[in-house]
């Protein structure tokens, strides 16, 4: 879904042996942008603020250090970090300030605005959204924190010290979904249907002029009663109808 340049850190790196060099600095810490990562030999290169590059290999970094500086994301080239340098002048910390993670939206709080990301390899993890968080889904019009669901697929920028997103982008494989369950309140002046998943999970769905109901015996909206069973295909960024079928 998403072609990015991943930094991992298999066991098999810290094995590898490689000088690491900062010419011409004499920092204790230096600041610059992710640029490059060789996850074979597990070089990685950073250009510094000043223009200037510093190579290294992951195999000399404080890896601990770093995994705890972006929890379960992972590093990406882009991402902005800071190195702290020894007195011979070799990369011994990474420290991350932006990271991003991958993966499935595990939950939403609407209450402390915030959403549980589950990537495949590395677990859960909360980041907050803020008025400032850019959210890009492939309806624009519906781009909001109120259209992110569980289950979508997302990729989210965010400030490893905050732990506030910086930008959430949702995959466009991921604009519809299918499910089976239980009608439990239905609103007929604001074509409105609240149904009840098989998974226990209950939203509100709008049905529009687009919306194709195949509801037999029953024949229109209107018609639609609580505890009837439906097949719902729904829009995930504003819960949308695409179509409502009643079971038989």
């Amino acid at each position: 879904m998403f072609r990015r340049l991943t930094l991992v850190l298999p066991l098999v790196l810290l094995a590898v042996l490689a000088f690491v060099g900062c010419e011409g600095s004499t920092q204790a810490q230096l600041e610059g942008i992710l640029q490059n990562v060789d996850s074979i030999s597990g070089e990685v290169t950073v250009k510094l603020k000043d223009g200037g590059t510093v190579t290294f290999n992951l195999k000399d970094v404080n890896v601990e250090t770093l995994r705890k500086t972006i929890g379960s994301a992972s590093l990406e080239a882009g991402n902005q970090v800071t190195l702290e340098i020894d007195k011979d002048q070799k990369v011994k910390t990474v420290k991350a300030r932006h990271a991003e993670v991958e993966g499935v939206i595990k939950s939403v709080d609407k209450d402390k605005k915030s959403v549980t990301i589950t990537a495949e390899k590395s677990g859960d993890l909360t980041i907050g959204v803020t008025e400032a968080t850019k959210i890009e889904m492939e309806d624009e019009d519906a781009a909001s924190f109120s259209s992110l669901r569980e289950g979508q697929e997302i990729e989210a920028k965010y400030d490893v010290e905050t732990k506030e997103a910086l930008k959430i982008e949702v995959g466009e494989e991921e604009a519809k979904a299918e499910f089976e369950g239980t009608v439990t309140a239905v609103d007929n002046s604001a074509k409105t249907v609240t149904i009840r998943a098989k998974n226990g999970t209950e939203a509100i769905y709008k049905v529009t002029a687009s919306t194709k109901l195949e509801l037999g015996g029953v024949g229109t909206f209107e018609g639609l009663k609580s505890g009837m069973k439906v097949e719902a295909k729904i829009y995930r960024a504003n819960n949308e109808l695409v179509k409502l079928k009643l079971e038989d």
